[in-house]
């Protein structure tokens, strides 16, 4: 389903925004609305698994995808014509390198959730809990987007973002209850809307012919770094019991390893040896 869904989204993201307002719009559209449809969400997840168990919880998102089908058919679709055209420049590495570090960093599949559960004792806490870090995503999201408009800062905010999640990998290794967590959770929220800063910066240093391809390859680089998490999730998962402090600093480690390829960008940058892409001012 996201193979499908993903593609195409990004590419109208692409095709839709300029250089300047990408931020604005991906900070938006990536984040910050789902953020607010989804802050009802957890906590009615949680109240129908804890009064009325799992099956019902699966009936209603069965129906919520449905009325979203129905709706989707309204759509007016337009072909691509382009041709996948791969970008012949050493560009593309350094970025499948962040990506790939970006996805494997992603802890909100499998650990988090568990971490969140054994945090609040149940589903009812976790989805109010989980609601109410969505509606500070959201903000944060929202004002990361507009701060980033000029697009030169955009990969100094793209490498702070990976300063700062690795920070609160660091930190979540310390939090031993909800208070504390809700206390931090401003911090992977701005780190989150900071975070599609990369995806913009991958549109704007590649021409718009290359985009096709481009969200093609964003989301095979970002799955193979999410199938890598599989495996520090493997070694310190064993027997019902998560070792969650030494999971959350092997992944804080790999996602200090970002700064490479970000320091890469920002030196090519400023000497010239890339520029974004002025026909998409």
């Amino acid at each position: 389903a996201l193979a499908t869904f993903l593609p195409a989204f990004n590419l109208m993201l692409f095709r839709f925004s300029n250089v300047k307002h990408r931020g604005l719009l991906i900070g938006a559209l990536y984040v910050a609305v789902p953020s607010l449809a989804s802050i009802a969400g957890p906590v009615i997840g949680g109240a129908l698994i804890h009064f009325f168990k799992f099956n019902t919880t699966f009936i209603f998102g069965i129906i919520a995808l449905a009325v979203a089908f129905v709706f989707s058919l309204f759509v007016k679709h337009q072909p691509i014509t382009d041709r996948l055209e791969m970008p012949k420049n050493k560009l593309l590495l350094i970025f499948g390198a962040a990506i790939l570090i970006y996805g494997f960093t992603e802890i909100s599949w499998i650990a988090y959730p568990l971490f969140l559960h054994k945090l609040t004792g149940g589903f009812l806490n976790m989805g109010i809990v989980a609601t109410i870090l969505a509606a500070i995503i959201a903000v944060s999201a929202l004002i990361a987007g507009k701060v980033s408009e000029v697009e030169h800062r955009r990969i100094g905010f793209a490498a702070l973002n990976q300063i700062i999640w690795t920070g609160w990998l660091f930190a979540l290794v310390f939090i031993s209850n909800v208070p504390q967590l809700i206390f931090t959770s401003i911090v992977p929220g701005i780190a989150g809307a900071f975070a599609m800063m990369l995806f913009a910066l991958f549109g704007d240093f590649f021409e718009r012919k290359h985009h096709a391809l481009l969200v093609v390859l964003w989301e095979v680089f970002l799955n193979a770094g999410r199938l890598g998490n599989l495996i520090p999730i493997k070694i310190y998962f064993d027997q019902a019991v998560f070792n969650f402090s030494w999971y959350f600093i092997t992944i804080g480690i790999v996602s200090f390893m970002a700064v490479i390829p970000y320091a890469l960008l920002y030196w090519l940058y400023h000497k010239k040896g890339i520029v974004t892409d002025s026909r998409q001012a």
